[in-house]
């Protein structure tokens, strides 16, 4: 899998400590591990270090958000 992305980081997040408590949908319940989710975003500390790109978002301009998966086999 590739990403391009005019974001600074991705974040990579599973369903490691769901027990099957969770129910989505189709009264499906969620495990560990059963899925994993990647955003592209800035970086979620920014707001607290200075040296990091900001990710205000200027009321005033276009906001754009752009993020590609693509999937292919060798």
């Amino acid at each position: 899998m590739d990403i391009y992305t005019n974001q600074q980081s991705v974040q990579v997040y599973n369903g490691y400590f769901m027990d099957g408590t969770d129910i989505g949908k189709g009264d499906t319940p969620y495990y560990a591990s059963a899925g994993i989710a990647i955003e592209t975003q800035g970086y979620p500390d920014a707001p607290n270090q200075p040296s990091f790109p900001s990710i205000l978002i200027d009321k005033t301009e276009k906001y754009r958000h752009v993020a590609e998966y693509q999937f292919g086999v060798d």
